[in-house]
């Protein structure tokens, strides 16, 4: 790493990434000293430790770890320094090449080209590298037992898949030795939860190599899901909207024009598809559902009766993600927002959009049982105008819009308040993000709520105001759930697979405890399908204790054991998801309960 020298980067970082960066270096230095010929690249501090980007003659494995990490706790225990120096980046540069180090030359020279002039330099101990700063005083600061050596990887040069494919070490690294374990445990226990694995497991989704990477197929189970969460958000705004929502359907490719005019095209070139030749006109596949729900707001002449008027649609986009960057449902090709945009007419409409808005992500938040969560205004960063479109006075206006809506509506945020995040608005305008920690700690982005004043100006909305005249409507961005493959995907593993009684595929699994009890069972069956419970039955020839731990294994939340006691009684043993306890209930009161649960379940058999 190499930037400016005029000075230390140490006072933009944390403690923490200090250390991790600082071990970057010390892993650095137990390579060289084990593998004189090793040409080092980039060792950045990353989440939850480090890495270091080599090119060895000797291909490293995993088996090398150990001998590599223990020099590295040697030299951390000699509480090395960090002394640092400069030179004229022309001295820098022949003093790398002496020494064959071929990708420092080519940082080095991509900084000359930038205009940099003096570059640093960090020595500790007898390793010395380019490095802009951003260490420990002294290794003494770092606990010898708080990290480790985690794996072996491979990374291509800068990213690019062109060039030299080098290997990446990474290692862990935390505050103490504690908070190491601690980590490890929670990965394992991440590795539990995966949904790459639980989902297939339980039928919720695949990805087929003939369809290809990063395309899902959400399976029977996961449609569950998917429609247990898209009927609640209709219900959401038929509950706070009145009904006035217009829920669309709009294609999944569109003219490139459009997305030229809305800046996709623009900001975003890279990660779209290629355009495609149609009839001398170019389309794209839709990187974003917003161009086509504004032409849904021009379909006729509005007036200021009209609005707020609202549009909806679980759209699906497409994003040209790197098939490295892939994973699951969390990183996907095809992604299909829960996309809805309001557009209205004054900044007092917006903070009521915005209050309902707060009021549907509570709603919906505390039903699926997501308690962890904090609000965030994202704004812009005034350093890096060129980031963003629209005019300096649109975008005061809507930061101070989104702010005195949150602070107007403080008691629908969880915790204290909100936190302000410099350069983490969209590139048309500020947003509201609710960002939530997962049963494993892990933070995830769901819901977004974005202030636009760009788009009504770049595509010439107007709508009639009272006084005759035309005005410029100003345009909400939101959704709740970002996409419905992500969010399955972050829910699968907080839950671990075991979804609340209104999302789970199979509510109720029958257990009958001989060939015998089969047909009563199936009678049982049809009286709960029929009242429009999912309802699953194990007539296998297994044991009792078998089929119970079978059906632990399906994450069902209710089992019920039936035998010839329950065809005569009528009382049935109840036992929920997690208890090794039996409820004795009559059916009726049992679908009652199931009925509190999911208000599709018809309570009346």
């Amino acid at each position: 790493m190499a930037h400016n020298s005029s000075s230390d980067v140490s006072a933009t970082t944390t403690p923490l990434e200090r250390k991790r960066h600082s071990l970057a270096h010390i892993l650095a230095s137990a390579l060289r000293e084990k593998y004189p010929d090793v040409k080092l690249a980039i060792g950045p501090a990353v989440d939850n430790g480090f890495y270091y980007d080599i090119e060895c003659s000797t291909p490293l494995s995993s088996g090398d770890l150990p001998a590599i990490e223990a020099r590295m706790k040697e030299l951390v225990q000699e509480h090395l320094g960090f002394e640092r120096s400069e030179l004229p980046i022309d001295d820098a540069i022949s003093h790398m090449k002496e020494a064959g180090a071929t990708y420092k030359v080519e940082i080095l020279e991509d900084l000359q080209s930038e205009g940099e002039e003096t570059v640093s330099f960090y020595q500790t101990g007898d390793f010395v590298d380019l490095c802009r700063g951003g260490h420990v005083e002294n290794t003494k600061d770092i606990h010898p037992e708080s990290f480790m050596l985690d794996r072996i990887a491979g990374a291509y040069w800068r990213g690019d898949e062109s060039r030299e494919q080098l290997q990446r070490i990474y290692g862990l690294a935390f505050d103490s030795k504690k908070e190491l374990k601690q980590y490890l445990a929670m990965r394992e226990e991440a590795k539990k939860r995966d949904h790459r694995k639980i989902g297939p497991a339980m039928d919720l989704f695949r990805i087929s190599p003939e369809v290809g990477p990063g395309l899902p197929i959400i399976m029977k189970n996961g449609m569950v899901l998917w429609n247990g969460m898209a009927n609640h958000l209709r219900k959401m705004m038929r509950k706070y909207y009145r009904g006035n929502v217009h829920e669309l359907h709009t294609a999944h490719i569109g003219s490139q024009k459009l997305y030229e005019i809305s800046g996709h095209w623009e900001k975003y070139k890279d990660d779209n598809f290629p355009p495609m030749q149609l009839d001398d006109r170019a389309y794209m596949m839709k990187p974003m559902n917003c161009p086509h729900h504004i032409q849904a707001f021009t379909h006729k002449p509005l007036s200021y009766r009209d609005l707020p008027f609202r549009t909806f649609e679980i759209g699906t986009a497409y994003r040209l993600e790197q098939s490295g960057e892939l994973s699951g449902l969390t990183r996907v090709r095809s992604l299909s927002i829960d996309d809805a945009h309001l557009f209205v007419a004054n900044e007092e409409q917006l903070k009521e959009e915005i209050r309902l808005l707060l009021l549907i992500v509570k709603e919906t938040y505390d039903k699926l049982g997501l308690n962890d969560y904090r609000a965030t205004l994202s704004v812009r960063d005034p350093k890096t105008p060129e980031k963003y479109i629209g005019n300096p006075k649109d975008w005061d206006r809507a930061e101070q819009a989104l702010a005195d809506a949150l602070e107007e509506n403080d008691a629908l945020l969880p915790g204290n308040g909100y936190d302000r995040e410099e350069g983490e608005a969209a590139f048309y305008g500020p947003k509201i993000d609710l960002k939530f920690r997962d049963a494993l700690g892990r933070e995830h982005q769901l819901s977004t709520i974005q202030v636009d004043y760009n788009f009504p100006e770049r595509f010439d909305l107007t709508y009639v105001g009272e006084d005759g005249d035309h005005h410029r409507p100003i345009m909400i961005h939101r959704a709740l759930l970002g996409s419905m493959e992500r969010f399955m995907g972050i829910y699968i593993e907080h839950t671990g697979g075991a979804f609340p009684t209104w999302l789970a595929p199979t509510q109720v699994l029958l257990l009958p405890v001989s060939d015998e009890s089969v047909d009563y069972a199936r009678a049982i069956e049809a009286q709960l399908f029929d009242a429009g419970v999912r309802v699953e039955i194990d007539d296998s020839k297994e044991s009792v204790g078998k089929k119970i731990r079978n059906g632990v294994s399906k994450k069902a939340p209710y089992m019920i054991v039936i035998g010839e006691q329950e065809k005569e009684s009528g009382i049935f043993p109840i036992r929920v998801r997690g208890s090794q306890e039996t409820e004795d209930m009559s059916m009726d009161a049992f679908v009652s309960r199931l009925a509190e649960e999911d208000d599709s379940i018809r309570p009346s058999l």
